[in-house]
This record gives structure tokens, C-alpha cells and sequence, in this order.
């Protein structure tokens, strides 16, 4: 029996099977190297700005959290900041047996968040203080039964790319977040 060339195919040339050559496997693997080249430097960064997100918002949710339980308790509550051990403290009963209900270490967000105003050039309030603002007494949040307290900010930033948010209450009891986005605080 004689055998025909199939239609589109060379006499002689051998069929391909299905599957990828060496030089293009090659190419592709230099394609995606040089595509993470580019790109890890601005992951990491992305990662390091996630932190002080992250801790910026989660100090925003322990001031929600302290007028809760003040209002709940019907008792004053407090957050207490520690700048000497980067970290702060949730407390019940403000002013009677001061209970614990949380402590928060910023080294918990891998030492890329400390106290800090980073690249901010311009504080919320008058001053930035020790990036504490809270006064009378002195680095503590206060908040009565009524859910209102004293104003005040904290400055947090990544400590490698200067990144910086301030979380803050007004004395009515408002939280707020804020980051600087490099002329202003929005």
C-alpha cells in the first residue's frame, strides 16, 4: 500500500505532534522573568502601604469599639497609647477598675508600622506632638457613657516609604481616617 502525503503537508516532512519546542518555552520563561522583575518591587511596596492601611484601620475600629462599650457600660472608656512599646490598649471602666479588653503591639503588622508622621509635612490639629495628640490626660482617649469624647489624633506610618495616616476623633465623638496623600490630609 502506498502512502499519501496528507493534504497541506510536504512529501517527506515528518508530522508534528502536538506539544511546545524548547525555544518556545524559552521565550516564555524569559517573558514572565522579566515580567516579575517589574513587578516585585511594586508588590512589595503595595504590601508595605497594606500594613499602615491595615493599622490605620484597625485603630479606626478600636475607637468605634471603646464608644461602644462606653455607651453599652454606660461607663467611661478609654484607649490608652503607649509610644515607648509601640502599641495601645482598650479599656473598660475608664476612671473605676480600668479592665483590660485588648492590647494592639504595631510590631504585630511586621515591624512596617510604627508612631510616626512619615512624608506628612503638615499635622491635622496644631502639632504633631509625639504623633500622639490626645491630651488631659495625656495619650489616652477618653469616652463617656454618651459615646462623646476628647479630640485628638494618631499619626501611624510605614517607616520605609514614609506613607501616613492619621486617625483621629473630634470631640463629639466622630472617628476619622485620613491619609496624606502628599500635599494634603484627605
Amino acid at each position: 500500500m502506498i502512502k499519501r502525503p496528507r493534504v497541506g503537508m510536504i512529501p517527506g516532512q515528518r508530522q508534528r505532534k502536538g506539544g511546545f519546542t524548547l525555544i518556545e518555552m524559552m521565550i516564555v520563561i524569559a517573558i514572565i522573568g522579566i515580567s516579575a522583575s517589574v513587578a516585585v518591587p511594586d508588590l512589595m511596596l503595595w504590601f508595605d502601604n497594606l500594613s499602615v492601611k491595615s493599622a490605620a484601620r484597625d485603630l479606626y475600629s478600636a475607637m468605634q469599639q471603646a464608644r461602644t462599650i462606653a455607651v453599652k457600660q454606660n461607663a467611661s472608656a478609654a484607649i490608652v497609647f503607649d509610644t515607648a512599646n509601640s502599641s495601645y490598649d482598650i479599656r473598660s471602666d475608664w476612671g473605676g477598675d480600668n479592665n483590660l479588653e485588648l492590647t494592639v503591639t504595631l510590631s504585630s503588622y511586621k515591624n512596617r508600622v510604627q508612631f510616626g508622621n512619615g512624608n506628612a509635612t503638615t499635622p491635622v490639629g496644631t502639632t504633631f506632638g509625639d504623633f500622639i495628640t490626645y491630651s488631659s490626660p495625656n495619650n489616652v482617649l477618653v469616652v463617656n457613657s454618651s459615646g462623646i469624647g476628647n479630640a485628638g489624633y494618631v499619626y501611624l506610618t510605614n517607616p520605609s516609604n514614609g506613607t501616613a495616616y492619621a486617625v483621629g476623633t473630634l470631640s463629639s465623638g466622630l472617628v476619622k481616617i485620613l491619609r496624606w496623600n502628599g500635599t494634603a490630609w484627605e
